[in-house]
């Protein structure tokens, strides 16, 4: 089992990053049990996408493409990419093959050293040849195809690439379409299509991949994957990687793409005891603390969490008993030396392998345990070499260094012998413990090393880069993975294939720029929950980077709430009611369960008067503050006297304790009002309503007259004093757009402007009479927005419409326009400094889009998302980032510049 982690930990990962790179694509949830019925069973992988989605143009204007024109590989890939996204996004046939059906592509090998991928999608409709022909003829660059013979009944067509001795094989076969640039791969479908008896492995993922709706997905088959890897690693020992067969069934992940990061999430998923994650079956994942022992110069390093150290130590013996039924032998001395581990065992192994320098890889292994008990960990590990009866012919009794003692035990095997063939490497017993932490290794020197480390806080747990990639990953996991990519290059070198050999000593310093890959499992009550990230770091980016990425446990239902763009705490509500509040630099500060879901705002409040932050909302039984630590302030929450029926209204009249004002309107029909303490507003009577208010009130001047402005549900508008009087009506319905809401008055004898959902903007004069200013002569405006856009001090109005974005003056003049494919949504203005940005989302594409004032796109957008929340400027740095709702149920903080 030599070289196994190496091997396992570094080729793995960088040839999934490297030769499958290009696969992150969007595919559409349909009816897919006819296609993965025919992918052959010894897929490796399989990916779904649709190649007409227009994400191929992202993903090549990504930072991971960063340099290409420097890189052979990388460039032809990056030229190939748009020419097939420009031809698959501007072609009719491609839009109509993949209207309902996603492309399956699945990878198999076919040498010692090569592989080949399957293209497979359902096509079950009229003139099927004719439409397939038509694709490939554009794609292929050809003019006609070259020949078709027939295999079991099936008509098997060939094409030849245009100036090139490739040629492409493809079939239809019971209304599936599946072709190859290897020819028997083509027999081997057809022939997995016509066996009843025995089905794909790849039908098992149609549950899974249907779940995930319009989304990127890439599936692991655990049982070929090795065969995969093995075609670009030179190993002497052909089984070295045959554990890699065990990990599980299937790891079926969601992908979210953004410029510098690609993050994912889905399942693992188990068939029997034989597969590895079985062992934790019975264990509840586990946040601990081994994380934050991995030195920056690690190449990479695995750590198993287990809430039960003995149970599973004996699972484990169990399971290698099943791996190895006949090596008993090789394991003779496990039970007897375990004994002394279980006593002071934590939750947490790791194996850590460092960046290597010269070809003598066995220093850079580490073995990381939690302790327990330390006191119990020494004495037991004495009583450990005392039964061994070893001597100290090494000379090393103990050392003493910087703080730290390391002790040897002069016997190999031993950690193998406990946590089996994943330690091979560590096969002698240098050993220290800091930090409630045994540090195992194959010298003295290299611990020495590691303390350092630690003592330096020479860390990942304090580095950006690995701050990046952990931040959208939960906390807690059962096992969990880590590549570095720019440490783990040059050790890939000493046992990658020549092919890989020579494009690493030619490009690998390209690689700084790959940050690393995260992999995390955790059992969540019986599933196997799936995340991670891959991550793109350039400190030199001026493209868009994702600092980090929450997801909540279930959609969010309301919020995310940003009530500043000073505050440090976002909030969200999600469908348990609860309330998470997360930190700027994505950790949970805090999670509050509330009675019923967040109606309206949040607003910023300083309840004590000296600078602090509360956080101020109502739900329909209750008004709360918060303060930043979760507690409730004072005498909140205040029960309203019957349900409530729209957001409050925050109002801080003066500086003073009691300036504050609250408005809420109820289901009785009565509009209260109340102080910052919570107790009734004295002086206000509550006012009576002619029907539900559904909008939160409106506060408007009218010279030194402040009054509210109340709107029900039938568009009945009038308007109360601070005493609770009416003063008078609207003398019109008022028919509110949408997105929208009241501006400031463009003259002083107005009370408020507003656009009406026939696109006219109104103004509402002091007597309530509605005149109107300005008719807009636009598509369908769903929303509306003022800000003087050109500088002139004169009021320009952004529009959202179906169409895009539109932004013009008063006077009807544009100043630009920016067309979208779908619905826009009434945009947010960014400011950072003197920059204006205009932010708005596309929700029929997911896509997230960043105007600068002149309307043209912001480098790097759109980026996938479904809301801009807001904009934060950090005064430290002079950068700007936004938050981003990313899907139903996650955030995301994105760093612009």
């Amino acid at each position: 089992m030599k070289r196994v982690v190496s091997s396992s930990l570094i080729s793995v990962v960088v040839l999934l990053l490297i030769a499958g790179g290009f696969f992150y694509y969007q595919y559409y949830k349909g009816e897919n049990a006819g296609a993965l019925d025919t992918i052959p069973a010894d897929a490796a992988w399989v990916v779904s996408c649709d190649p007409s989605s227009g994400e191929l143009q992202r993903l090549a204007r990504s930072g991971f493409f960063k340099g290409n024109d420097s890189v052979d590989v990388l460039n032809d890939w990056c030229k190939d990419i748009i020419r097939f996204d420009s031809i698959a996004t501007n072609s009719s046939e491609c839009k109509e093959l993949f209207s309902t059906s996603p492309l399956f592509i699945s990878g198999h090998v076919t040498g010692q050293s090569d592989f080949s991928v399957v293209f497979t999608f359902n096509l079950d409709r009229n003139n099927a040849d004719k439409l397939v022909n038509g694709m490939l003829l554009q794609l292929t660059g050809s003019s006609e195809i070259s020949e078709t013979r027939n295999f079991s009944g099936v008509d098997i067509h060939e094409v030849r690439i245009n100036k090139s001795k490739r040629v492409f094989t493809w079939a239809i076969t019971k209304g599936v379409f599946v072709g190859s640039f290897t020819s028997y791969l083509i027999e081997d479908a057809i022939r997995q299509q016509k066996n009843t008896k025995v089905k794909s492995p790849a039908t098992r993922l149609k549950t899974y991949i249907a779940d995930h709706g319009k989304s990127i997905s890439i599936a692991i088959n655990y049982s070929f994957f090795e065969r995969w890897v093995m075609t670009n690693v030179n190993l002497t020992n052909a089984n070295a990687l045959v554990a890699l067969q065990r990990v599980g069934d299937w790891s079926i992940v969601k992908l979210k793409l953004y410029s510098n990061q690609i993050m994912y999430s889905g399942v693992t998923t188990i068939n029997d005891s034989t597969e590895f994650l079985s062992l934790f079956s019975n264990q509840k994942p586990v946040v601990g603390k081994l994380k934050s022992m991995i030195p920056v110069k690690a190449a990479a390093a695995i750590v198993w969490s287990f809430s039960d150290p003995a149970q599973f130590i004996n699972d484990f013996d169990d399971y290698q008993d099943r791996q190895s039924p006949n090596k008993a032998s090789e394991f003779a001395d496990r039970n007897m030396i375990k004994k002394y581990f279980l006593p002071w065992l934590g939750e947490e192994v790791g194996l850590v392998v460092t960046q290597a320098i010269t070809n003598n890889i066995d220093n850079q292994f580490y073995a990381v345990i939690s302790v327990k008990d330390e006191k119990k960990c020494i004495d037991n590990l004495y009583q450990l070499s005392a039964n061994l009866n070893v001597s100290k012919s090494n000379g090393l009794d103990s050392e003493e260094y910087n703080g730290c003692t390391i002790r040897y035990i002069s016997f190999n095997g031993i950690l193998p012998s406990v946590f089996g063939p994943l330690f091979t490497k560590i096969s002698k017993f240098y050993y220290t413990i800091i930090d409630n932490h045994l540090i195992v290794a194959n010298q003295a020197s290299s611990l020495r090393g590691y303390i350092n480390d630690i003592k330096t806080n020479s860390l990942l747990a304090s580095h950006d880069r690995f701050k990046t990639l952990m931040a959208g990953v939960p906390k807690e996991s059962n096992v969990f993975f880590y590549c570095g990519i720019p440490q783990s290059h040059k050790m890939f070198q000493f046992i990658a294939v020549p092919k890989w050999v020579t494009w690493l000593s030619k490009y690998g310093e390209y690689l700084n720029g790959w940050n690393g890959l995260v992999f995390s499992v955790a059992n969540k009550q019986g599933v196997f929950a799936t995340d991670g990230c891959l991550g793109y770091y350039s400190t030199k980016s001026t493209s868009p980077q994702i600092d980090w990425n929450i997801s909540f446990d279930t959609s969010v239902v309301a919020g995310p709430f940003v009530p500043s763009s000073s505050t440090q705490l976002m909030l969200s509500q999600d469908e348990t009611l609860t309330l998470t509040a997360v930190d700027r630099v994505g950790a949970t500060a805090w999670k509050k369960k509330l009675e019923s879901k967040i109606k309206g705002q949040v607003f910023e409040v300083d309840y004590y008067q000296n600078g602090s932050v509360q956080y101020l909302f109502n739900t329909s039984s209750f008004i709360y503050l918060i303060d930043s630590l979760g507690n409730a302030v004072a005498s909140y929450p205040v029960r309203l006297p019957a349900s409530a029926t729209n957001g409050l209204t925050y109002s801080k009249v003066d500086s003073s304790a009691n300036g504050s004002r609250i408005y809420i309107a109820c289901s009785n029909l009565r509009l209260y009002g109340y102080e910052l303490s919570g107790k009734a507003l004295a002086g206000f009577s509550s006012v009576s309503l002619p029907d539900i208010v559904l909008q939160p009130i409106w506060l408007v001047k009218n010279g030194l007259n402040t009054y509210l402005t109340v709107n029900d549900k039938n568009g009945t508008c009038f308007f109360v004093d601070r005493t609770g009087e009416q003063r008078f009506k609207l003398k019109q319905k008022l028919s509110l757009l949408s997105q929208s809401s009241i501006y400031t008055p463009s003259d002083t004898t107005s009370l408020f402007d507003y656009m009406d959902t026939s696109g006219i903007l109104n103004t509402v004069k002091m007597n309530g009479e509605v005149q109107q200013v300005i008719k807009f002569d636009a598509d369908t405006i769903t929303g509306a927005l003022p800000i003087d856009l050109n500088g002139d001090g004169k009021e320009d109005w952004i529009l959202a419409t179906t169409t895009g974005i539109k932004a013009i003056t008063k006077d009807e003049v544009t100043l630009f326009k920016y067309k979208t494919d779908t619905k826009a949504i009434l945009p947010k203005i960014i400011l950072n400094g003197s920059k204006v940005y205009i932010a708005f989302s596309e929700p029929g594409a997911n896509k997230i889009h960043l105007l600068n004032r002149d309307g043209t796109l912001v480098e790097g957008f759109p980026l996938q998302g479904m809301e801009v929340v807001q904009g934060i400027n950090d005064a430290s740095t002079s950068s700007l980032y936004i938050y981003v709702k990313s899907d139903l149920s996650s955030v995301s903080l994105i760093q612009i510049h």
